[in-house]
């Protein structure tokens, strides 16, 4: 079921397009052809959809006439908790993560695979920032795994991360939670299946699947 936004984002594409031939329609065939183009509406919706969902990923659009990057898949990388255990003064170490992300035109959501937990997207988007790149911004809520719950309960928390290159070969940036810890997120390598849980994402990297490596 399409959001209310890819909805509006349909409507307008048909819109734009059904304008322009109801033009060349009143130069070329007067009143009649308009009425005829009407029964193109349809159809009109259903490439309108398609483009939004899939076809606005074609590279060879991006980015002069599509500046949204495709993030789309499964992100290898590694996670660095800033969070300092009070008995021993140190950090946890560094673990490797991986984001799923599922997107479309206007929409994104993304989800933090772990091997202790994972994370739903509550709300995001991917906004432009006043340098030109583009950064995924969203808030979550992380529920670790049942045997881990009493020493790690749930909570939220929200992370701004950084688009680099395009296509896209790595997202950065960092995260922050309502149990007042943070950390670094640093994804580099990608798989174009978005995974659902982190032994598939585990899997998937294990394979000799296509990859997009870090530039």
């Amino acid at each position: 079921m399409l959001s209310n936004l890819q909805a509006w984002t349909v409507v307008g594409i048909v819109g734009i397009i059904w304008l322009a031939l109801s033009i060349v329609g009143t130069v070329n065939g007067g009143p009649a052809a308009i009425l005829a183009l009407s029964d193109t509406i349809p159809l009109l919706l259903i490439v309108a959809s398609a483009f939004e969902r899939w076809g606005w990923r074609w590279q060879r659009i991006h980015p002069l006439l599509v500046g949204m990057p495709v993030v789309l898949g499964t992100w290898e990388g590694e996670l660095e908790s800033l969070w300092e255990d009070p008995h021993t003064h140190k950090h946890p170490p560094i673990k490797t993560v991986y984001l799923a992300i599922g997107q479309t035109l206007t929409t994104v959501s993304v989800r933090l695979l772990t091997d202790e937990s994972a994370s739903g997207q509550m709300a995001g988007i991917i906004a432009k920032q006043a340098s030109g790149v583009r950064a995924i911004s969203y808030t979550y809520e992380n529920t670790p795994f049942l045997g881990l719950r009493k020493a790690s309960p749930s909570h939220r928390g929200g992370a701004f991360l950084t688009i680099f290159g395009e296509p896209p070969n790595r997202i950065e940036g960092e995260y922050w939670t309502s149990r007042d810890s943070k950390g670094m997120l640093r994804m580099r390598r990608r798989v174009r299946t978005v995974a659902e849980s982190f032994e598939e994402a585990q899997a998937l990297f294990g394979k000799d699947s296509p990859q997009t490596p870090a530039s």
